[in-house]
């Protein structure tokens, strides 16, 4: 009998110790949305990937109306759709021009990189394209004159 209750016992606290805790993502502030749209994102940097240095840069724009997003992966123009919500950054419907060149690797590696994301930090003129809080991408803003 001893042994069983030790036995319970054990089970017990190995349960309660191997319990996860979940914390809902704060919903995206109307602050940080403004940060993210209607600048030139240029890529720094992509993990494991080496960016060249280009006469036309790699960006992504976020439009101010929430809606769309566009820019250049290196060879082909793009674009689609966005959201964020209590959950992150959401690309959508993303579409692009289809032509070939030696950046091409770069260019793919970029797009699944914005594709995949599902959140984002931005820092001063920094920002981290997020998949599971870990950094997909790193972009410099460039202010837009309108």
């Amino acid at each position: 009998m001893r042994y069983l209750l030790l036995f319970i016992l054990c089970i017990s606290l190995w349960s309660c110790s191997t319990s996860k805790t979940t914390s809902k993502k704060e919903p995206i502030s109307k602050d940080a949305l403004a940060q993210l749209q209607d600048k030139r994102w240029v890529l720094q940097k992509l993990p494991d990937t080496t960016v060249p240095k280009m006469t036309k840069q790699i960006y992504i724009l976020f439009d101010k109306n929430g809606v769309e997003v566009k820019g250049f992966g290196g060879c082909n123009g793009f674009g689609g759709s966005y959201k964020t919500d209590d959950k992150g950054l959401h690309l959508s419907n993303m579409i692009s021009t289809q032509m070939w060149c030696d950046y091409g690797p770069v260019e793919q590696k970029f797009m699944h990189a914005i594709q995949d994301c599902d959140n984002f930090i931005i820092t001063g003129d920094d920002m981290q394209l997020l998949k599971n809080n870990k950094p997909v991408a790193y972009f410099t803003a460039v202010y837009l004159n309108n």
